[in-house]
């Protein structure tokens, strides 16, 4: 109690103005059971980047994570933030809020969710059943190799991964599960180069 009395006014009152100075990255995310709040990230791209995502996230300009191969939006800072992850802190203060768990699938905007119908696929019942757990910070494909360095964006592997993970995250084995992944993502990180979205 002692340190929610400290911390949730520092956020309250220390996140807005991040936010207002473009420090921080502001988004409304889906959360469990389609419930949306705030998620921050440290920015990393020029202002007003968002307004393109469609035509950034091109199929054909996607590597094997579904990330963009070139993204000429990400600021040379944000490049080297990205490479470690340091980008994706400000999530811990969802985490810390129970809007967001460490491992889940990737919280997604509403823009994203109509994206991902349009163009891969996501059945409303798909969205509906990844939706029915809380959104993590590391996501289980982040720990998948690639077949080879330039491995093709596969949108069908992007949808059984968000619904196994959902699925799996609803089982009594999970917590085992959960932190297998955490150590695999950190390995990823150290030892392979893979970088945050």
């Amino acid at each position: 109690m002692a340190l929610e009395s400290i911390l949730n006014p520092l956020i309250a009152h220390i996140v807005p103005v991040l936010v207002e100075k473009n420090i921080f990255y502001e988004r409304t995310v889906y959360g469990i059971n389609g419930t949306t709040f705030k998620s921050w990230k440290i920015r990393t791209m020029k202002i007003g980047a968002e307004s393109k995502f469609s035509e950034v996230y091109r199929n054909d300009n996607l590597d094997y994570h579904g990330k963009p191969i070139v993204d000429d939006n990400i600021t040379w800072w944000g490049r080297l933030l990205r490479k470690y992850w340091i980008d994706e802190l400000p999530q811990l203060i969802n985490v810390y809020q129970g809007k967001m768990s460490l491992v889940g699938p990737r919280p997604k905007s509403e823009s994203q969710v109509k994206w991902l119908e349009l163009k891969f696929g996501y059945t409303p019942e798909k969205v509906k059943e990844i939706l029915l757990v809380q959104p993590g910070c590391c996501p289980r494909f982040y720990t998948e190799p690639a077949p080879s360095p330039q491995g093709p964006y596969d949108p069908e592997r992007f949808v059984v991964w968000d619904l196994s993970q959902s699925r799996a995250i609803r089982t009594d084995g999970y917590k085992s599960e959960r932190n297998a992944t955490l150590k695999k993502t950190i390995h990823a990180v150290l030892s392979k180069g893979v970088r945050s979205s």
